[in-house]
Parts: C-alpha cells; sequence; structure tokens
C-alpha cells in the first residue's frame, strides 16, 4: 500500500536537488524540548546565529530565523505525538532566501486540527484571521494556529506542508517556512 501524501501551498518551492549556500540539520526530541523549554529559544538563537555569521545577515534577519524557528520547534514538540519521537529540524541557506523545514510525527486528531488551520490561513485574508483569533482568545482562550498567523502576517515567508499518512494514527508532517531575506 503506498503512503497517502497531501501537500498544501509552495511545498517544495525550492527542490531537494538544488545546492545550498550553507546547510545545518539537528535532530530534537519532544520530550527534551518540552520539559526544558528554554531549549528551544537556545536552538532557535543557534540556528540564527549560524546563517547570520555565515552569511554576514543583520540583527533583523538574526531575530526573524529565531523566531521562525522558535514557532516551529515549539509546535513540534507540543503536537509530537510520541514524546520521545524525534524532530527533524533542517535549514538551507540560498543567498535571498532560508528555507526553514522541520518534520515530525502526529496523531490524527492533531493532523486533522492542523489541516484546518493551515486551509483556513491559505483561504482567507490573514490580517482579518488574526484579528478574529485575537479576539477569540479572550473568549475561549484557544490559542491554535495564532503563531502561524503571526509569521504570516509579520514577515516575509512562505509555508508549504506535507501530510503522510504512516499508520492507522501516525502521520508525518513537514512544514517548509520560505524566509526571503531581501524584504527584511
Amino acid at each position: 500500500m503506498a503512503a497517502e501524501i497531501i501537500q498544501y501551498s509552495d511545498f517544495k518551492l525550492i527542490p531537494d536537488i538544488l545546492p545550498p549556500e550553507s546547510h545545518l540539520f539537528m535532530r530534537l526530541q519532544p520530550i527534551d524540548m518540552m520539559s526544558q523549554w528554554k531549549r528551544i529559544g537556545r536552538v532557535s538563537d543557534f540556528t540564527a546565529d549560524f546563517f547570520v555569521n555565515n552569511a554576514s545577515l543583520n540583527d533583523y534577519i538574526r531575530n526573524s530565523v529565531s523566531t521562525v524557528v522558535n514557532e516551529l520547534v515549539e509546535n513540534a514538540a507540543k503536537f509530537a505525538k510520541p514524546r520521545n519521537g524525534l524532530i527533524d529540524l533542517d535549514l538551507k541557506y540560498y543567498s535571498t532566501i532560508i528555507k526553514i523545514e522541520i518534520r515530525n510525527i502526529v496523531s490524527d486528531r492533531i493532523r486533522a486540527n492542523f489541516e484546518e488551520i493551515i486551509k483556513k490561513n491559505l483561504s482567507g485574508d490573514i490580517e482579518k484571521l488574526y484579528y478574529e483569533q485575537l479576539e477569540s482568545l479572550s473568549d475561549e482562550g484557544d490559542t491554535s494556529g495564532m503563531g502561524y498567523l503571526l509569521l504570516y502576517k509579520d514577515y516575509p515567508i512562505r509555508f508549504g506542508y506535507q501530510f503522510k499518512k504512516l499508520d492507522s494514527d501516525r502521520h508525518e508532517v513537514t512544514v517548509e517556512a520560505y524566509l526571503n531575506i531581501t524584504e527584511q
């Protein structure tokens, strides 16, 4: 049986065969990130420093990379199905774009919720969705999708998403964020 694969938006905007100018790969454990929350910030800052120093980029770009990585790692750790599973963080620098890719395993329920958020973000007005979500925070306290809305709203970023069904309640989720550093 072939794996069911669904992709959204700009997945593989930059094909894997294109060699990057710089590349950093890290494998993290959700349980490690969740039990030592500060590590997410340290991973984010390390990856940002790695690229800023490598490419002589400014502090604003460093902060942008750190913020995007932080949001993606935090979500991957928070929503991972096996807490002792793995999160793959893969960053590539292409002169004007930093591609940030994160992959983890989630349950059916988390996949369905995340897909709903993606579809809503891709089909709606981000500014309007952002303010609607802010209003619902005070009513219901539901923060689902707020981080992605902030990233879409505040950064020159394009996302690609892929869901691959592995078995009955395990799905591999890959999120690609393409941060355009010339628009900073």
